[in-house]
């Protein structure tokens, strides 16, 4: 099933942002970035990655990696989540908290056997980033169970 990217969806993470999120969770193993855009999320630690735009389609892949890590599709968040944690023991997404905690994403997770283990809280990144209001931070999703940790990259 094709679900494509619409223009609202392409916004590029900041590079700086990127490369700290990965080295924070140091993925190991098989790790993708399922919406690579221009290799904002590029890193020595991410040996895949999926492009709408470069005819790779999230929603073609069928094998099982340890991490999918990046900044999703805010458009079509819930498919491409569950497809992530279909995939994936480690999903780490860049989104905003009310996204990542909503009653459906936490069920989703709970049928592939996730808990969220951490949410950073992180600065919303200037313009032309959503500036909606809603705090911006980075949930990590693990199979398995375990306590959730708290972290406030936050300048404030």
């Amino acid at each position: 099933m094709k679900k494509g990217s619409g223009v609202n969806d392409v916004v590029y993470t900041p590079r700086e942002l990127a490369l700290q999120i990965v080295e924070h969770f140091g993925p190991q193993g098989k790790v993708l970035d399922p919406c690579r855009g221009r290799g904002e999320w590029d890193h020595p630690l991410i040996n895949k990655w999926c492009e709408i735009s470069e005819g790779v389609d999230f929603f073609d892949w069928k094998e099982n990696v340890d991490w999918i890590i990046g900044n999703p599709p805010w458009s079509i968040f819930t498919p491409f989540s569950e497809h992530a944690l279909s995939l994936a023991d480690n999903v780490v997404w860049l989104y905003h908290i009310p996204g990542l905690l909503t009653k459906r994403r936490i069920k989703d997770a709970t049928k592939w056997g996730h808990t969220l283990k951490e949410l950073i809280m992180i600065d919303t990144p200037q313009s032309p980033w959503p500036q909606s209001g809603f705090q911006v931070a980075v949930g990590h999703w693990s199979r398995g169970n375990g306590k959730m940790k708290l972290t406030d990259w936050r300048k404030m």
